[in-house]
């Protein structure tokens, strides 16, 4: 993707109102997201990459384009924007504001993988990341209860560790679904929650 390479005034952050020049090619007038590179998720059984998160910086508008520079315009700033930040095109797919509760259409058994926020505790209204996707059969409205990860035991009889089984702590409902992964909301904690927490059919 097109990246910063600089601000206007050789300024290293910048934000709404400013100027940048980007490496690549940019189409005028068109609105881009600038985005920086955020967490890679990793599926934690199989090891396989389902996705890398791109942070939403801003939204800026192409102005010019000389050879493979382009100057952008920020119209808006969340952060600063940095040299190395990329820009994307501006996605039409927006969160839908109504849903319809249902449960997987298959046997579903996930793992909450990443918490929003950059903790690993999970509490009620947040928004949690699931290795499960759209090839999986998640779809949004799709209703999904979370079970606290059973504990490592010691067997002292037999002289070997075990997990005990997972009991259920809540539910959660998936509101943006992706190929490899889903964003979900947590509505009801009954108990302490964390990353690695299993999620199944209700």
């Amino acid at each position: 993707a097109p990246y910063v390479v600089q601000g206007e005034g050789e300024r290293l952050v910048l934000g709404a109102g400013d100027r940048l020049y980007v490496r690549g090619v940019l189409t005028d007038n068109q609105s881009f997201n600038i985005v920086r590179k955020g967490a890679l998720y990793v599926d934690p059984e199989t090891r396989e990459v389902l996705g890398l998160e791109a942070t939403y910086i801003g939204l800026g508008r192409a102005v010019s384009q000389a050879d493979d520079i382009a100057t952008l315009h920020i119209a808006s700033s969340r952060e600063e924007a940095q040299i190395g930040d990329r820009i994307l095109p501006t996605e039409e797919r927006r969160v839908d504001s109504t849903f319809f509760p249902s449960a997987p259409a298959v046997d579903t058994h996930g793992q909450i993988i990443s918490v929003f926020g950059g903790v690993t505790q999970v509490g009620q209204y947040d928004v949690v990341v699931v290795n499960r996707g759209e090839r999986e059969g998640i779809a949004v409205g799709n209703v999904l209860a979370i079970y606290k990860r059973g504990a490592l035991a010691r067997d002292r009889i037999a002289n070997e560790t075990i997990r005990l089984p997972s009991e259920r702590a809540g539910l959660m409902m998936v509101f943006r679904t992706f190929e490899k992964l889903s964003y979900a909301l947590v509505l009801v904690r009954q108990r302490p929650l964390s990353v690695n927490d299993e999620v199944r059919n209700p």
